[in-house]
C-alpha cells in the first residue's frame, strides 16, 4: 500500500500540538465546550482499537489513512461511503462509522 510508513504515528502528540491552546486555556476556564469535546473525542479514538486486538491502527489513525487515500485518488463522498460500508460488512468488528457524512461530523 504505502511503503516505509509507520502506522503507529504519534497521534497523541499531533492532537496535543493542534489543540494545545484549546485545552490549556479554554478547556480549564470554560469547562468542556464543543472544541474541547471534539479534542477528547479525537483522543479517545486515537486510543481505541480499530478492531479487537489490533495493534497496528487506532480508529483515528485508520480514518486518517482512509481520508488520505480518498484525497490522493479523488474519491467522491459516495464512493468513500461505499468503501466504509464494504469494510464494515467484511469486518463487522471494525470500529468505524458507515458513511462519509457520519465520519466527517465526528472529526469536523
Amino acid at each position: 500500500m504505502i511503503d516505509n510508513v509507520d502506522s503507529r504515528d504519534d497521534i497523541d502528540g499531533l492532537l496535543y500540538d493542534t489543540f494545545r491552546n484549546v485545552v490549556e486555556t479554554k478547556g480549564i476556564k470554560e469547562g468542556p465546550n464543543n472544541e474541547v469535546r471534539k479534542f477528547y473525542d479525537l483522543i479517545n479514538d486515537a486510543n481505541k482499537e480499530l478492531y479487537p486486538r489490533c495493534e497496528s491502527f487506532s480508529i483515528l489513525s485508520f480514518i486518517i489513512w482512509l481520508y488520505l487515500l480518498k484525497c490522493l485518488h479523488g474519491l467522491s463522498n459516495s464512493s468513500f461511503t461505499n468503501l466504509l460500508q464494504l469494510l464494515k460488512e467484511v469486518m463487522p468488528n471494525l470500529n468505524i462509522r458507515e458513511s462519509s457524512n457520519k465520519t466527517k461530523t465526528v472529526y469536523d
